[in-house]
């Protein structure tokens, strides 16, 4: 009974479902709509093209385009962290916390910082510090569980009805960039 009562459940929310994400997995590569899929179909629109066609094609000249700026930017990043390391040993060296250069000047300070156990490891660490009475006032709820608990409906709807108030619903976009194992060109 308990079997066919959560069948149904799901049925029930399969068929009111809106949206339709792509769910990426080793299965892929028998689906028959690969060629609608988001996750596909601009692979298989520039499959087909010429190599002139293809290198001229908007959404590869704008992923070649990411790639090489994000290069750029990590290159620059590995620059900028070395010369603020020199930076900073110089400034060490010569026992100052402000140097000048020909419009400008770099303060350098230093604070001590602290370093907690990670999650994982944190057991005996709340346990001291519930000894302590210190829990109350320094526990707090963990909105990025909350939220993955939400998003991936693990928490009841009641509930998520009762904290809906409390929540601001954004949409992030992300580009990540990987290695493309289709590439013929």
């Amino acid at each position: 009974m308990k079997l066919r009562r959560e069948t149904i459940e799901r049925i029930k929310k399969i068929e009111a479902a809106k949206e339709y994400p792509a769910n990426v997995s080793r299965l892929c590569d028998w689906c028959n709509f690969r060629p609608i899929c988001p996750h596909f179909k601009h692979l298989y629109k520039i499959e087909t093209l010429e190599p002139k066609e293809y290198l001229e094609d908007d959404g590869v000249k704008l992923v070649n385009e990411y790639s090489e700026l994000q290069a750029k930017i990590k290159k620059l990043s590995e620059e900028f962290e070395q010369v603020r390391q020199t930076l900073i040993d110089f400034a060490k060296k010569e026992d100052v916390d402000v140097i000048f250069g020909s419009d400008v000047k770099a303060s350098i300070s230093s604070y001590e910082s602290f370093k907690f156990p990670s999650k994982e490891k944190r057991k005996e660490f709340n346990e001291t510090v519930k000894q302590l009475g210190l829990w109350n006032q320094l526990a707090v709820v963990d909105t990025y569980e909350l939220a993955k608990r939400i998003k991936n409906k693990e928490l009841h709807e009641d509930f998520i009805k009762l904290l809906d108030k409390f929540i601001k619903k954004e949409k992030t976009d992300m580009v990540r960039l990987s290695k493309s194992v289709n590439n013929n060109y």
